[in-house]
């Protein structure tokens, strides 16, 4: 019982990078504070012993750090290992229908990252964050589908005030 409050401790305390990533302007600053957060969320679910959920995460941390570095958006041969990685992942670790929802999640989620301005990662953010949503209930990690639950609430209205500062820009 310790573990499970302990993982979704740090759940938690990466409720709070995630929820002020999307609120970002710039793409490198949206990735780095779900660096931060991914980290924290990989914490929560070695506690929880949700494993589809710690490789998916280790994976979608390399995946910000090599997206928040690559300079050509043509690199799409790292973008086919990554979506390789992740459906081998979920070939692996698969033990019920809910385990493969974060392999679903994270390969529309690197597809909006990879090729995507910060408006396609808040869309294809969201995307990720329902079907995450539905992992952590099934997982029982409380702080990840409060956080989920939180952040598609926060998103919506980073993508709602995005499209009004665009329309007061024209």
């Amino acid at each position: 019982m310790e573990y499970i409050i302990i993982g979704n401790i740090f759940g938690i305390i990466g409720l709070i990078y995630s929820a002020v990533a999307y609120h970002k302007k710039e793409k490198k600053d949206i990735l780095k504070l779900l660096i931060i957060s991914n980290s924290l969320s990989l914490i929560q679910y070695m506690f929880l012993q949700a494993y589809t959920g710690c490789i998916t995460i280790i994976i979608s941390i390399i995946r910000n750090i090599i997206a928040l570095k690559k300079r050509d958006k043509n690199e799409n041969i790292i973008l086919a290992i990554f979506i390789i990685l992740y459906i081998v992942m979920g070939i692996i670790t698969y033990n019920s229908i809910f385990s493969i929802l974060p392999i679903i999640a994270s390969i529309i989620y690197v597809i909006g990252i990879w090729n995507g301005n910060e408006n396609i990662i808040r869309k294809t953010g969201l995307i990720n964050m329902y079907l995450w949503l539905i992992y952590s209930i099934s997982t029982f990690a409380v702080a990840g589908a409060i956080q989920n639950i939180i952040l598609i609430i926060s998103t919506h209205i980073a993508i709602r005030n995005n499209r009004e500062e665009v329309c007061k820009e024209k």
